[in-house]
């Protein structure tokens, strides 16, 4: 681990930043107060040439600390977003993809269904500004009529999801997502709040509703590959069994 390097200084407390360049620029001054004063009273050049020695040392330590906490400080929102934004249009769409890959039986059965044709693959289509930490995604899964609304928030710490559906018939979804659920909060998921809204303007219907969703996010999820695949596969299991949960509630409806 290198000591300025930006990923390893983001892991020391901002509160020790400060108190390291506190400590510097008081071991800076202290030198240099006592430097001069050996000039001027005529004392030993020996400790004169050591005391400049500790002030030019802690005086370029104090000027690389203070423009790496600096470059932290300009850097890391920058590099925070990016990082969040790959997420977000990168890894978590991958997941769905990959997660979305129906089975044997699944592929045999859509092939065989007398319904509206519907995709072999799963089309996700990612609505996401650069520089913002939220996405918007159109999923199309196979062999599923219509398509799932799913919007994610990254907030570096925590994930929040919300999964739309056209319907208002609430406590029949609760009853098709009662096993996903609890299998969810296993998983460190959190289900915060499932209800109708009305917003047409938004997606086109009448009446809607919501499951909102949340996990909390390692320290490390931004900078750790292991862990932002761990999340992302996480999510796009719980969204497969979300979503075939649903269709067997919409199917079933519809026949």
């Amino acid at each position: 681990m290198e000591l300025l390097d930006q990923r390893s200084l983001s892991l020391i407390p901002r509160w020790v930043r400060w108190v390291v360049l506190a400590l510097l620029l008081l071991a800076t001054a202290l030198s240099a107060a006592f430097a001069l004063w050996l000039t001027l009273d005529h004392g030993s050049d020996s400790l004169a040439v050591a005391v400049l020695s500790i002030f030019k040392a802690s005086a370029i330590g104090t000027a690389l600390w203070f423009f790496f906490m600096i470059g932290q400080s300009a850097q890391s929102r920058a590099d925070l977003l990016r990082r969040t934004s790959k997420i977000l249009t990168v890894e978590i769409p991958a997941s769905l993809r990959l997660y979305a890959q129906p089975d044997e039986i699944e592929a045999e059965r859509n092939r065989n269904s007398e319904r509206h044709a519907t995709p072999d693959k799963a089309d996700v289509r990612v609505d996401h500004a650069p520089g913002t930490v939220h996405a918007r995604y159109t999923i199309r899964w196979p062999g599923i009529n219509g398509a799932i609304t799913l919007r994610a928030h990254l907030n570096v710490k925590v994930l929040s999801v919300v999964y739309f559906f056209p319907t208002a018939d609430v406590q029949a979804l609760k009853s098709a997502f009662e096993g996903t659920l609890a299998a969810s909060r296993n998983m460190g998921w959190v289900d915060e709040y499932t209800g109708v809204q009305n917003q047409r303007h938004v997606h086109c219907a009448d009446e809607f509703t919501e499951l909102w969703l949340r996990t909390k996010l390692s320290s490390d999820f931004l900078h750790e590959p292991t862990e932002i695949l761990f999340v992302t596969n996480d999510l796009a299991a719980m969204t497969r069994s979300i979503i075939i949960s649903w269709s067997r509630r919409y199917v079933a409806a519809d026949s």
